[in-house]
């Protein structure tokens, strides 16, 4: 593919480094030229002047590249790019963003305005991951499209189950959560609606959290787990996005922040189910005094390196359960593993990560892996009108039977739709798919 990254800043030479060996051809366009400089290490070709600049963009090829990725640390100059790059031709462009465009999706849509393919933001990538290692087998959050509002969530079938031996199809769930993975003596597949369950299957229910706890009560007589203790050192942007992540769902959350100011914006946007504490996240004894001893997750995500590794070690040292902390540098990773942290995540490598899965063409946005499930693919597909998918309802799209469309991104808005779902060009759609279907199902889609 042709690739051209625009900044070259500690995000963007992750990202080149990450896919220069990718058989890819990348322009990096860096307006610094100590960080042009650097560059010149890797197989790329480095253009000096600004992302912003019309003429820079056309010599950088933009018109002709298959994926422009906007990632400077201004995010004006990423929408404005990114908006560019795509009216001379890209086919698929990404800015990075910072939280007043994400938290602002629902009033105004700046992808769609500006015709961007993604926009992105590391913080809410980073939080994301975290939120992902605290529910570890509880709930796992679906993707980044559905920006934590759509989950997926294990139930164990027990033996006094009212739904042994009834099909999915007769069970009748509400339209707005799905049952999706079966899990039935040691292999996993996507549940079909001639499935009847069995003793000791486990099912992943898919939907929001809010809707699948209540079929799991009703349907299954789920008991709720235990309310687990989640402690968040900082309430930066990150700290934020996680706490927003877990309010609703079975964990209470306490936010540890210094800055005052901070403190009274996260306690006027968060529910009050989030406790928002001005304290020193090192300070034993704030940590002592909030009951340390019984988090279950302890999550640094400062601003600074050094603070979270200490952080977590001392969560650690003082009874946490487990601890996660965020760190950037790369040459702390060697460190981090020896001090008894549980998990370090770094906000560029979960970057790359997450542009790897935006190396695809035509309709498909995103295709990653379901967690731990090597056979079962998470797709987050384009609905373009000259489709056969457009304008269709999903029970008339025809789509092979180990195939779910577990949610809709619609103009912002993420949901969970029924069989009569009018699809719609524009949409977005979150799909699980085996990948012995693959190709006949993403098929509805192609143009």
């Amino acid at each position: 593919m042709q690739i051209t990254i625009l900044g070259g800043g500690s995000v963007g030479y992750a990202i080149a480094e990450t896919l220069c060996n990718g058989y890819h051809s990348i322009t990096v366009v860096e307006n610094n030229p100590q960080r042009a400089e650097r560059l010149k290490e890797l197989d790329v070709k480095v253009i000096i002047g600004s992302a912003a600049d019309p003429g820079i963009l056309f010599t950088a090829g933009v018109a002709t590249c298959d994926l422009c990725l906007a990632v400077t640390g201004i995010e004006e100059i990423n929408i404005i790019a990114a908006s560019i790059a795509k009216s001379r031709g890209a086919k698929r462009t990404v800015a990075r963003i910072y939280s007043p465009y994400i938290n602002n999706l629902g009033v105004f849509d700046y992808r769609d305005y500006f015709h961007i393919d993604r926009l992105v933001s590391l913080e809410q990538l980073t939080a994301l991951e975290l939120v992902r290692l605290v529910r570890r087998s509880q709930s796992q959050v679906l993707d980044l499209v559905s920006r934590g509002e759509l989950e997926v969530q294990e139930i164990h079938i027990e033996e006094n189950s009212p739904v042994i031996g009834v099909t999915l199809r007769e069970l009748r769930l509400p339209a707005k959560v799905r049952v999706a993975l079966l899990k039935r003596n040691g292999s996993a597949r996507l549940m079909t609606a001639n499935d009847a369950f069995e003793k000791d299957d486990v099912i992943s229910l898919t939907g929001t959290a809010e809707d699948i706890n209540s079929v799991s009560k009703k349907y299954f007589n789920a008991k709720a787990p235990k309310a687990e203790r989640v402690m968040i050192m900082g309430g930066g942007e990150t700290g934020y996005y996680i706490a927003q992540a877990l309010e609703h769902a079975n964990f209470e959350v306490i936010i540890f922040e210094r800055d005052k100011a901070r403190c009274e914006f996260l306690a006027k946007h968060l529910s009050k189910s989030v406790s928002v504490v001005q304290a020193n996240g090192l300070s034993r004894r704030d940590l002592e005094e909030n009951n340390i001893d019984t988090v279950d997750s302890f999550i640094a995500c400062t601003g600074d390196d050094e603070n979270n590794i200490m952080g977590a070690v001392e969560a650690k040292e003082l009874g946490a359960k487990q601890a996660f902390a965020v760190v950037s540098r790369p040459d702390y990773a060697a460190i981090v593993k020896k001090l008894g942290i549980d998990r370090v995540v770094s906000p560029r490598t979960v970057m790359a990560s997450r542009i790897r899965g935006l190396l695809n063409s035509g309709a498909i946005l995103m295709r990653t892996q379901l967690a731990n499930q090597s056979d079962i693919e998470v797709l987050e597909v384009e609905v373009l009108p000259e489709s056969e998918a457009c304008n269709k309802t999903i029970r008339n799209l025809g789509l092979p039977p180990q195939c779910l469309i577990a949610g809709i991104n619609d103009q912002g808005f993420v949901l969970a739709p029924d069989a009569d779902y009018t699809i719609k060009a524009g949409n977005l759609i979150i799909m699980l798919v085996h990948n012995q279907v693959f190709e006949q199902a993403i098929e509805k889609f192609k143009v």
